[in-house]
Formats: structure tokens, C-alpha cells, sequence
């Protein structure tokens, strides 16, 4: 994939995120076809197995599973209160 598309992805999940008032995490799937990039499913509760693409992106900085769902929750609670 080209960088330019990456930017745009990433511009437009973004858009996606502040437009829906997600405010801590959120998965926004995606498709490019030809020069579009269609936003076709976001999500505030991804995948909650372990072998979920979260849990794996946590190691690589060594968050354990546990460390990241209270990193989640305590983010979201200091958004909300």
C-alpha cells in the first residue's frame, strides 16, 4: 500500500472518530478500491480474545491483557467524569 493511501486512511478514520464522538478507542475498518477509501465499520468493542489484533499490538509495547483493559476503562472514566 502506498503511504499516500495510509494518510488517507488514517485522515479519514479519523474524521470517522471525532464525527461519531468516540472519545478513547475505536477499530474503523476500511476498504480502498481504486483511488476511494470507503469507511465501512466502526467499532467501540473490538475483539475481546486473546488472540485478538488489540491484545497482540499491546504486547509489542508490553502491555499485558489485564494492563490494557484497565488502561481502557480508566481512560474512558476520566473522559466521562
Amino acid at each position: 500500500i502506498r503511504f499516500l493511501y495510509v494518510r488517507k486512511t488514517f485522515k479519514s478514520s479519523w474524521k470517522g472518530f471525532l464525527e461519531l464522538n468516540f472519545s478513547t478507542y475505536a477499530r474503523i475498518d476500511g476498504i480502498i478500491q481504486g483511488k476511494k477509501i470507503y469507511i465501512n465499520d466502526p467499532n467501540t468493542t473490538v475483539g475481546m480474545m486473546p488472540s485478538s489484533f488489540l491484545f497482540q499490538q499491546a504486547s509489542q509495547i508490553g502491555m499485558a491483557p489485564r494492563d490494557l483493559i484497565t488502561f481502557i476503562i480508566k481512560n474512558s472514566w476520566k473522559k466521562k467524569f
